[in-house]
């Protein structure tokens, strides 16, 4: 059995959902009191507690659902849910996956039994320090798992001590892995889980209607895509400098920009740093959030995905893509390292040297930090090599497919989160009963 002490928390039953909440902002635990039943019995019967932004259109919040769908039948249905980190958008996920996630979160019925506690967010919303009003990790958490990962190559100074009293930090990649120890991580702390991507839905054949696209756009007879976020670190700067010079004179050759910000102005930020106006006559910015069927036909209906960002975590419309068969050219550093070659991409090269992180993604957090910088001189020639050699881009668009369904599929990588949890329980069970025979012998 385990003995639960309670330390400076309070219950408050919440009669509308039925459950109960620790409320407990000064960050105070449940600490558990184990003998060798209470650990066989958590060993055979534990729950995952999974704190994360699920409802809301964030990447954070769009990985966990895909690590929490496929875990549901690997584990039994032991897992629960709750949102974490930012205020949940209801019309972000579709009524399927809100209906599954709905009953996830319902299974929660107390806050004070021990569980495995995840929290897959950025650290800023970790415990301690946390502004929220919810603590992460879970008081009860036995296990503490973090989920994050970041596109320099360092890490934010402040995550240090939010991942210090972490068991395990689960990271996509081993260049994550090499960043985070070189910053001060314990390497033994650190594991590498890879984003899944949905290759069941992000399947060519599943595109049954063409993408509508602006009227200029008619005449194309190449059009090359990119999906991301208006800002520095996506290297905009790079992509459209590299396809007006390539292609600013080819009225048939187009660039489709799918983008979103809450501060910046895309078309005004063009004109001011490019000024020729001329330049940009062949580029459409697109602020329309497509929905899902949208998505897949605007991937099914270009020729190339491009993105050439100074950093990724993972790069999840990369491998979205990559999985819809498309030819993509990535920048060949941090996270899409992971699964770029030659064979099923096209990478491209960076300069010699990194160059200083923008202050806007953290300001004093990130001081000495360094990222990529893409090369304009190869991005014009992969660029023009796709459209030249159909049959090559092609050819690596099959085997992107091949490598997303094999290696980073839901099914594959949910199987490889259920082994690290299982794996964290026994290290945690293996550490905890070393403890109970200890003190048996004192005793």
């Amino acid at each position: 059995m385990f003995v639960s002490s309670f330390i400076g928390w309070i219950i408050n039953v919440d009669p509308s959902l039925a459950r109960q909440y620790a409320h407990h902002a000064d960050g105070r635990v449940i600490h558990f009191e184990w003998d060798r039943d209470g650990i066989e019995a958590f060993q055979r019967e534990y729950k995952v507690l999974w704190m994360a932004p699920f409802w809301t259109k964030s990447g954070y919040g769009t990985e966990a659902i895909s690590f929490v769908t496929g875990l549901e039948e690997a584990l039994h249905s032991r897992v629960m849910v709750w949102q974490y980190g930012d205020k949940a958008q209801s019309e972000s996920v579709n009524p399927k996956t809100s209906k599954m996630l709905d009953k996830m979160r319902d299974r929660i019925k107390t806050w004070d039994t021990p569980v495995v506690g995840i929290c897959h967010a950025t650290p800023y919303t970790w415990w301690p320090g946390s502004r929220l009003h919810r603590q992460c990790p879970p008081p009860n958490a036995a296990i503490r798992i973090g989920r994050t990962m970041f596109e320099s190559n360092s890490v934010p100074l402040s995550w240090i001590r939010k991942i210090e009293p972490m068991d395990q930090i689960w990271v996509p990649t081993k260049f994550h892995i090499d960043t985070f120890t070189a910053a001060g991580v314990p390497r033994e702390k650190l594991f590498s889980i890879p984003e899944a991507v949905d290759s069941i839905e992000f399947d060519p054949e599943k595109a049954s209607e063409k993408f509508v696209f602006p009227e200029s756009f008619n005449t194309a007879e190449f059009i090359f895509i990119s999906i991301f976020k208006w800002e520095e670190r996506k290297g905009w700067k790079y992509l459209v400098k590299a396809f007006s010079e390539e292609f600013g004179n080819e009225s048939n050759i187009k660039l489709y920009i799918v983008t979103h910000t809450q501060k910046e102005d895309p078309e005004k930020d063009l004109k001011a740093y490019f000024g020729d106006e001329n330049l940009l006559h062949n580029i459409h910015i697109s602020m329309h959030h497509l929905s899902h069927p949208e998505l897949i036909s605007l991937y099914k209906s270009s020729g190339a995905f491009v993105l050439s960002s100074h950093g990724e975590g993972w790069g999840r419309p990369v491998v979205e893509a990559m999985s819809m068969e498309m030819p993509v050219i990535v920048t060949d550093w941090s996270g899409p390292s992971e699964y770029l070659t030659e064979e099923n991409s096209f990478p491209l090269p960076i300069s010699p040297d990194l160059i200083p992180v923008d202050a806007s993604m953290g300001g004093e957090d990130v001081r000495g930090h360094l990222w990529a910088e893409p090369s304009v001189y190869y991005l014009k020639r992969l660029m023009r090599q796709v459209v030249k050699n159909p049959e090559e881009a092609k050819k690596r668009g099959k085997q992107a497919r091949k490598d997303m369904v094999e290696k980073y599929s839901t099914e594959v990588v949910s199987k490889l989160v259920a082994q690290q949890i299982e794996l964290a329980v026994a290290l945690f069970a293996n550490k905890t009963l070393e403890q109970i025979d200890g003190n048996s012998s004192r005793n």
